[in-house]
């Protein structure tokens, strides 16, 4: 085992070193393209056409670098800095995930792994998802969200094939780490060179007697997505840190450094509530009393510095309201009573904020479907109805339960659970897009389930195989017929 973890390290810096070359290239010449002159794309398009193809051939041969490729495309594309409007960034996100999902789709049917397990159950959930865009608000959104949250699903499962053991998961995680890193790498650097206009939001009142705050966005359109990359980044990285070596601890420590620094400045509550709580878990779950207490007093500090620092800070904005979110909540449940069956279509939900009964207008949910309804699990009973949503529950935490059930975990994937889990279940209680494969966060929540489930199905499957293997567990049809041969 050590001699895999010392190729893995070995292997790392080289062969990380040609997708993100790629990746860095095809981004810069799609920021040329989009603010350059004619004359300059005869040569930009080209090169990044190029690089592209290259790129997607390269992710095919060496499918563990996918989850890289397809975490940049997410993150990178829904970046604030594009000179692109919001409603146009899918037209360049979709194609990207498609070409990059194109090549695995046949290797992932004939692998098989799509009828075993939860993969094969997942599947009939992403069908219904289908079903509901004949009825949905708008169909063609709809349809586009369902056909991109399969491919990834697709993707991740093609990625889990490979994992036959704790190394080959790790470098997966490992994988999506760099692709998080090289985001908080692009977001210091824009944080020193650009100005404040451009990376920073535009100040918002915290209530009647404050004054005004402005949030860190980076390289995002919002300081929220901010705080989603951080609980990424730091998820991974804190997930991947025992198979690390020296110098990628390093690293591990800079970015995770950096990412609570950026945090700080987003302001990002609930996804820097989300992480600690994931990191408690873990502590507690790890030492015990003793990681109890080590909680207990970080706890304290925390809020002792947050005091010291502002004492309105923690009890800021609307708190009654938890910043207007009982109010989309108290609308979207009612709207789940008028159609609990089917609800209004896959990933819609933002679309029945512009009902004329909805009491708020204010700009933040007129955005049509994609405005957030701060709960990813209501928006799944709004968008695909409770029964659907139901069978997803069952689907998402049977294999976590299996998982804490068995003594054995050689795969090491019980921390990993913790650290990057559980914040995403809480994170998905105020934010909306913890969900099939959406944004950074939701691309490792299905990255990791599949890997959780595959090592299910693995164990499951060998299981059976020792039963009918060893006489002690050979029912008594197969021993009396192997007796009388």
């Amino acid at each position: 085992m050590f001699a895999a973890e010392e190729r893995l390290n070995q292997r790392s810096p080289t062969m990380g070193i040609m997708p993100i070359v790629g990746i860095a290239v095809v981004m810069f010449a799609m920021l040329v393209a989009s603010t350059s002159p004619r004359s300059a794309l005869i040569i930009v398009v080209p090169v990044g056409a190029a690089t592209l193809l290259w790129l997607v051939r390269y992710t095919a041969l060496n499918r563990q670098w996918l989850i890289t490729a397809l975490l940049l495309n997410e993150m990178l594309l829904s970046s604030g800095l594009l000179p692109i409007a919001e409603d146009q960034r899918p037209m360049l996100r979709y194609p990207l995930t498609f070409m990059f999902c194109l090549p695995i789709l046949i290797p992932v049917l004939r692998s098989g792994v799509l009828l075993k397990g939860g993969f094969k159950y997942y599947a009939l959930y992403l069908a219904w998802c289908f079903v509901s865009v004949g009825y949905s608000l708008l169909p063609v959104y709809s349809a586009g969200r369902a056909i991109g949250s399969t491919l990834l699903f697709m993707a991740c499962a093609s990625m889990v094939v490979e994992v036959e053991d704790r190394d080959s998961g790790q470098r997966l995680i490992r994988n999506y780490f760099i692709g998080g890193a090289i985001v908080m790498a692009l977001t210091a650097a824009v944080f020193v060179w650009l100005p404040r206009t451009m990376t920073w939001s535009q100040p918002q009142l915290w209530d009647d007697t404050r004054s005004f705050l402005s949030r860190f966005q980076g390289i995002f359109g919002t300081p929220n997505q901010m705080g989603e990359a951080m609980l990424a980044t730091v998820g991974a990285g804190l997930a991947f840190w025992p198979s690390a070596n020296r110098n990628w601890r390093r690293v591990i420590g800079v970015t995770v450094a950096a990412a609570f620094v950026f945090e700080g400045l987003a302001d990002s509550r609930s996804s820097f509530l989300a992480i600690m709580m994931g990191i408690v878990t873990y502590l507690v779950w790890r030492y015990r009393a003793r990681g109890l207490l080590i909680c207990m007093g970080l706890g304290a500090m925390l809020a002792l510095a947050a005091t010291m620092i502002d004492p309105d800070y923690i009890t800021r904005g609307d708190i009654g309201t938890l910043t207007g979110r009982s109010e989309v909540w108290d609308f979207s449940i009612r709207s789940i009573k008028d159609h609990p069956i089917l609800g209004f279509g896959y990933e819609v939900e933002g679309q029945i904020l512009k009902s004329k009964y909805f009491s708020s207008w204010a700009l933040l949910w007129d955005e049509g479907p994609r405005s957030s309804l701060h709960n990813g699990y209501i928006a799944r009973m709004v968008g695909v109805g409770v029964p659907a949503f139901l069978f997803w529950c069952w689907l998402f935490f049977r294999s976590w339960i299996w998982l804490f059930r068995q003594q054995e975990d050689p795969w090491n994937l019980k921390p990993i659970a913790l650290l990057i889990m559980i914040p995403l279940v809480i994170l998905n209680m105020s934010e909306s897009t913890a969900m099939d494969g959406r944004a950074s966060v939701g691309l490792l929540g299905l990255l990791i389930w599949c890997l959780i489930e595959k090592y299910r199905v693995a164990a499951t499957e060998a299981e059976a195989i020792r039963r009918i293997a060893e006489p002690a567990y050979r029912p008594p049809v197969i021993a009396a017929l192997r007796g009388a041969s």
